[in-house]
């Protein structure tokens, strides 16, 4: 049993690493948090700054240092690059992955870790998620990492699990701001007040005094920097406008319905979150006998219920609470197979599975061949035959009851058509983005202008930052000047740049998941 579960282990390993690093630099940075976090930390590693974070040129207050102290690291093993933006998204989503099975393996069962990684590594947004220049990757890490450092010291009272757990809060807030302390903490409260060990004798087995002392030597001199720095301008905008407004109001028309990120996380994880209402129900049910159990479930509850509340809902906001409901699911997963929980019953799963699979690959011919630029893709829907095949071959099982075989083909059928989407699927969608066709000539020009709006990918690729012209007048009042500018725009409408005799249009193409064009001129000399 032990060599199976060290096999099991060692090809989850295996599938993880290929999962997220498997031509991980083969896309643009076209999604829009990309751009501005990779361009920002190239824009700081040529300044030798590692304080003031800027975009453009311009201070950039969204998010804390902590990923772009790790991609300029990459970049300066690796060279500036898509990879090496992504490199310690991927990295740390790995550690996660391995992290989640050493704690299931230890608290809920050698099983249940096997099934808890495979119902993260099925997860298509998690894995997108890791495979992202973004902070979201090390605020996944950092929150769990915080919880199952806890919980060790909880179960073992040892002073490195406190001091582990204190660092892995200082990490959060340096990789997402309050909520990196704010969530986990608040879970650690509920956890010891519902076990009624909210008492000092307790609290101070914790460590909180040199566990105090770690968290602020970790977390706070950068902050305490960059507030100099920027005279409180950083500290002002990223406190007020990026945490409490984006809480109490919804920015962008990112808002929703209180059931909202429940959906996000039901669709974020991916088969096996419909199984997830009779995880989280068997997890209620072992509350009390487990307090790992109570721990997870408090952990996933805080999360959902925290961005239920809050007016902007982004579906990767809720993304640290995968890995608990993937704990949870996999000792569901366990019990099946060890047949304390009777599955075949649970047709509604199955049904849901069933009509999912099958829409799929339909919905994505219809929306490619509806979908400038992507109507010469329709075979992208042939990538999620391997979930197909799966499912059928899980209800086969189910009907003989060999639960166990029933996690293995659907796992084997999804992480499969997720290996060909990463492999194949979204680099030809790539190939197809206006910032795959016209970076090579944005990245070859001495001078590049921007009217009025720009999609910001363009920065990264851009030799010095691109100055933003908005009105017409002082563009022509430019060119006159500089016969060597190219000039992009972003819009619907490009009538007043092609009236202008001393632009040639180069390019024109539709930005990826936009009905906005990106349009690229190059000045030409008038007599």
């Amino acid at each position: 049993m032990q060599q199976r579960s060290f096999t099991s282990l060692g090809l989850l390993i295996a599938l993880t690493t290929l999962l997220l690093f498997a031509r991980l630099g083969a896309e643009t940075v076209f999604q829009v948090a990309e751009a501005r976090n990779a361009a920002c930390a190239r824009e700081m590693m040529m300044r030798h700054d590692w304080i003031v974070p800027t975009f453009n040129s311009n201070l950039r207050t969204d998010k804390p240092i902590l990923e772009y102290f790790f991609m300029i690291l990459a970049y300066r093993m690796f060279g500036v690059s898509e990879g090496a933006a992504r490199f310690f998204s991927a990295v740390a989503g790995l550690i996660l992955v391995l992290w989640t099975y050493v704690f299931a393996s230890r608290h809920l069962g050698r099983q249940a870790a096997i099934w808890s990684t495979l119902a993260l590594c099925c997860s298509l947004h998690f894995i997108i998620q890791s495979r992202l220049a973004t902070p979201d990757p090390y605020l996944m890490l950092f929150h769990a990492g915080a919880l199952y450092a806890f919980f060790e010291g909880w179960i073992q009272r040892k002073a490195w699990a406190w001091w582990l757990m204190y660092a892995m809060l200082a990490l959060a807030v340096l990789a997402k701001g309050p909520v990196g302390l704010f969530l986990p903490a608040l879970t650690i409260l509920l956890f010891l007040i519902t076990r009624r060990q909210l008492r000092w004798p307790v609290i101070r087995i914790m460590k909180p005094w040199s566990g105090l002392l770690l968290f602020l030597l970790i977390a706070l001199p950068w902050y305490v920097a960059v507030g100099i720095r920027t005279h409180g301008e950083w500290i002002k905008a990223f406190f007020w406008y990026h945490n409490f407004h984006r809480f109490s109001s919804a920015l962008d028309a990112h808002g929703g319905p209180f059931i909202l990120p429940l959906l996000f996380v039901l669709v974020g994880m991916l088969p096996f979150s419909l199984w997830g209402f009779r995880a989280i129900t068997l997890a209620w049910k072992k509350r009390r006998e487990s307090d790992a159990l109570w721990l997870i479930l408090l952990s996933f509850g805080v999360i959902l219920i925290f961005y239920s509340i809050s007016h902007t809902k982004l579906i990767n906001y809720t993304s640290p609470s995968y890995p608990f409901l993937a704990l949870m699911v996999g000792y569901f997963w366990q019990e099946v197979e060890n047949k304390h929980v009777i599955l075949h019953k649970y047709w509604i799963e199955w049904a849901a599975l069933g009509l999912i699979v099958l829409a799929l690959p339909i919905g994505v011919y219809f929306w490619t061949e509806s979908t400038p630029p992507f109507q010469n893709l329709k075979w992208l829907g042939l990538l999620f035959i391997p979930e197909i095949i799966a499912t059928a071959w899980g209800v086969y099982y189910a009907r003989k009851q060999a639960y166990g075989e029933i996690a293995r083909h659907i796992g084997a059928g999804f992480t499969l058509s997720i290996l060909l989407i990463m492999l194949i699927g979204y680099p030809a969608l790539d190939q197809q983005t206006s910032v795959r066709k016209q970076a090579p000539y944005i990245a070859q020009a001495s001078q590049v202008i921007g009217y009025q709006h720009i999609n910001d990918a363009f920065v990264f690729y851009a030799r010095t930052p691109i100055r933003i012209v908005e009105s017409l007048d002082s563009l022509k009042a430019y060119l006159q000047k500089d016969t060597t500018v190219w000039v992009i725009r972003r819009a619907r409408d490009f009538n007043q740049l092609d009236s202008l005799p001393q632009l040639k249009l180069v390019r024109k193409d539709r930005d990826a998941f936009s009905f906005q064009y990106s349009a690229l001129y190059q000045s030409i000399h008038t007599p």
